[in-house]
């Protein structure tokens, strides 16, 4: 947004009004991430951007999908966090109710079908998705997490106990839930079923959880990036050490 201060005011919202000169760090980690030239971003980046985890974000948004956030086409639905030890920014999740593909901008094969590099061509305006994930080192460590995010959780051998139980937690009190957004009656099918509901005047197609899960890993594990064999960590250490 330049570097006229007052422009931020109207895209982000300060959380903490004690912070001191959080806007003038702002408006310096998006110079940095927009307009550091190609060959020197490498270098500059991790010095006021927590990359690893922000590679980890864009990789858990995407493989759900929460299309919803920072990766989809409003990038809202998210909290920048300024570690006061390292001085470094992260990007951190926030509303996720529309996970899984629970939103109305595509259709439900697109969400299953959702391409890892979904938003990095077309908007260069997103500098975590157009620059930062066409670094080659730092490409490859995306799709590591993804990778590793399939074989840990993204697996209905994994996620289908939790979502019973999680259900069988809830339930009662959805079902009083005056204020709900759909009808109880597609409290359970909405776990294995598309369901076509109600959005935003008007209706859509929302993908199951399960059948998002399964196909949603068919169409991954066939692309190119996912034929490789999964990374391993070893020696693993912290510097600093505390």
């Amino acid at each position: 947004l330049g570097t006229i201060l007052t422009n931020y005011y109207r895209g982000y919202e300060l959380k903490n009004a004690n912070t001191t000169g959080a806007w003038q760090n702002l408006m310096q980690t998006c110079n940095v991430l927009n307009n550091t030239a190609a060959g020197q971003l490498h270098a500059a980046a991790p010095k006021i951007v927590d990359i690893d985890e922000c590679i980890r974000y864009l990789a858990g948004n995407n493989i759900l999908p929460a299309i919803d956030s920072y990766i989809g086409g409003t990038a809202h639905n998210f909290y920048l966090y300024e570690d006061p030890l390292h001085k470094r920014t992260s990007l951190l999740p926030w509303d996720l109710n529309a996970t899984y593909g629970g939103n109305a901008w595509l259709t439900v094969l697109q969400k299953q079908r959702l391409s890892p590099w979904y938003m990095t061509t077309t908007k260069p305006n997103r500098p975590l998705l157009s620059r930062v994930l066409v670094d080659p080192e730092w490409r490859q460590r995306y799709i590591a997490y993804m990778h590793t995010m399939m074989a840990d959780f993204y697996d209905w051998k994994f996620a289908g106990p939790l979502v019973a139980q999680y259900q069988k937690l809830i339930q009662a009190e959805v079902q009083k839930d005056p204020y709900k957004l759909y009808p109880f009656a597609q409290f359970t099918p909405s776990v294995t079923q598309d369901l076509q509901v109600y959005i935003g005047s008007r209706w859509q197609w929302i993908p199951g959880i399960k059948p998002m899960i399964d196909k949603r890993r068919i169409y991954l594990n066939g692309l190119a990036e996912f034929k490789t064999a999964r990374p391993a960590l070893s020696v693993l250490t912290q510097n600093p050490s505390k």
